[in-house]
């Protein structure tokens, strides 16, 4: 779960860093 929560925390520092992502992430 803790793996999950990290897992996720990433992802989303990743969508705020990059536009590319950003576009992806938001909907």
């Amino acid at each position: 779960m803790l793996h999950l929560t990290l897992l996720v925390t990433t992802s989303i520092m990743e969508c705020m860093a990059s536009p590319v992502f950003n576009k992806l992430c938001t909907p």
